[in-house]
């Protein structure tokens, strides 16, 4: 007997539901027997049909979930009915010819290239984000090898959803706690609710399992998986793999987009591209001006009031021919009310956003700086649009020499992180409140300046709010390396005095004299840079 309940296997020829004619038994397990059938109302068309014990089973729901789906990864089902006389509950789905992912890794015949790896876990992606979108999200909850059919043409299936769920906000747990163990994400075994960041996780287990070869990885143990492919997977897919298992929900990736994001970098990234082919025209026309990122290592530490410094200061060493600035389309806006009043609002530099300029206005001063702030101000235009587009858009046509941008505590989203990949110069700033110095930060900070370094690049640090304080020594030595400036903690009501005013700070007799030597030091690494370039 089967661990599902079925009886015994069906003989081969016998008629199902008086139109379908078992072929071959096809897979079997604990949600159920697959058997290969042919359509004799549909001139023998072959089907795969999936049988369980009917009471309890679960399979009206699974198949009442997948009728209602459309997607090219997700199989097809055409038909549902009971067998009485059995107790026995069974649906009819397209028939995959092909093998699922534990079959293709078994044979030592097989092996994956990487992008064969990438594709394959791109596919995936874009079937679990179109199940997390639905109206009531529908989280799968078992992903595992036996789950994924890949057909001769490389294209995948997900199969399988006998356990999964619909999300609802504000419960603590699954009605039940189900999933193939080495392959379940804590959460899962903790009893706790699953979300999409649980498919996150289970898809990260199936990416390792590929990578490793057939290999199993035991997150409980604290295994490195650095160690573990060490040889066999590039940095920044291990990157995206240690961010996909981590412990706790709340560090992964927030949803199977940004996943699929990252996935889409390193293919291209592989063949000398980029992820898109609006990001490769970004980066043709980055060859002549140097990109650099600034960002926070948590929100407030300084990098949205520390980057419109930094370009001034380059503008006004007359050292580069132009500079741009710009505010991640994301944010919040706040440099448009803070743009001093000698700076105008340029209709040209908008137009070079296109139709994004809903999310980004340019403003020029003079001829040696543009400024680009975020702009909220059609909010239905906002809902339809994309800010990661318009920032591709900005940065493939626009041609300054240097450009800054304003990344904030916004920079590990995955379009983010993608562009700092591509940065000269990472600018992290950090400030001396202790509490918001997160471990998981400071470990991806790492892999980030590993790689940049791989590729002649550097991350570097600015100290952000310095005062004198008993711990401040425990402090500076957090930072991995030593801070190439110290911004000093300015006075409150001064700063305030001329953020009213609508003046410039670094015009300010004592604030701005502060800061400008505060920051000779990043603003000579930067202009030293870009002259270099130059000659």
């Amino acid at each position: 007997m089967h661990r599902d309940g079925h009886e015994q296997e069906w003989q081969r020829g016998r008629m199902i539901g008086d139109r379908y004619q078992i072929d071959r038994l096809i897979g079997q397990g604990g949600m159920g027997v697959v058997y290969s059938v042919l359509d004799r109302k549909l001139n023998g068309i072959r089907r795969a049909l999936k049988v369980v014990k009917g009471a309890g089973s679960g399979l009206y729901t699974e198949a009442a979930t997948l009728m209602r789906l459309n997607h090219p990864h997700l199989p097809v089902i055409f038909d549902y009915f009971r067998l009485e006389e059995q107790g026995e509950e069974a649906f009819v789905m397209d028939f995959i010819e092909g093998q699922t992912l534990s079959e293709l890794l078994s044979d030592p015949l097989t092996t994956l290239t990487f992008e064969e790896l990438v594709r394959i876990g791109m596919q995936l992606c874009s079937a679990l984000a179109y199940l997390h979108k639905q109206p009531r999200p529908i989280i799968h909850r078992d992903l595992k090898p036996s789950n994924i059919m890949i057909d001769y043409g490389g294209n995948v299936k997900v199969i399988d959803f006998g356990i999964s769920r619909t999300f609802k906000a504000g419960q603590l747990q699954d009605t039940i706690q189900l999933g193939t163990l080495q392959f379940a994400a804590p959460e899962q075994l903790a009893l706790k609710q699953s979300d999409e960041r649980t498919d996150i996780y289970g898809l990260g287990m199936l990416l390792y399992y590929m990578a490793s070869g057939g290999g199993i990885y035991n997150t409980q143990q604290g295994q490195s998986i650095r160690k573990l492919l060490k040889g066999s997977s590039s940095l920044p897919f291990i990157v995206i793999l240690e961010r996909m298992l981590q412990m706790n929900p709340s560090y992964r990736y927030a949803s199977m987009v940004e996943v699929e994001h990252a996935l889409k970098s390193l293919i291209d990234d592989s063949r000398g591209r980029t992820a898109s082919d609006s990001q490769a025209g970004a980066l043709a026309g980055m060859r002549q001006r140097m990109l650099v990122s600034i960002i926070s290592l948590h929100a407030g530490a300084g990098a949205t009031f520390l980057t419109p410094l930094i370009a001034e200061m380059l503008q006004g060493l007359g050292t580069t021919k132009t500079v741009a600035a710009i505010e991640q389309p994301r944010h919040e806006p706040e440099w448009r009310q803070s743009l001093h009043e000698d700076i105008r609002w340029n209709a040209t530099a908008t137009g070079i956003i296109k139709d994004r300029q809903s999310y980004l206005h340019g403003y020029e001063e003079g001829r040696s700086i543009h400024w680009y702030a975020v702009n909220h101000e059609d909010e239905a235009a906002i809902r339809q649009g994309d800010p990661s587009e318009a920032l591709e858009d900005l940065l493939r046509r626009s041609d300054e020499s240097i450009t800054l941008i304003d990344f904030s505590s916004d920079w590990e989203q995955a379009d983010s992180y993608y562009w700092l990949t591509k940065s000269r110069y990472v600018i992290v700033v950090a400030d001396p409140f202790v509490a918001k110095w997160q471990a998981g930060k400071m470990r991806k900070l790492r892999i980030l300046s590993e790689e940049l370094k791989h590729k002649g690049m550097e991350l570097v640090w600015i100290a952000n709010k310095d005062v004198r304080f008993i711990c401040r020594q425990d402090w500076l030595r957090l930072f991995p390396d030593r801070p190439v400036a110290t911004i000093p903690l300015l006075p409150y009501d001064a700063l305030l005095n001329i953020l009213w005013s609508g003046k410039r700070i670094t015009d300010h007799s004592s604030v701005g004299k502060q800061l400008k030597e505060a920051l000779k030091p990043i603003i000579a690494l930067l202009a030293n840079e870009n002259n270099a370039k130059s000659h």
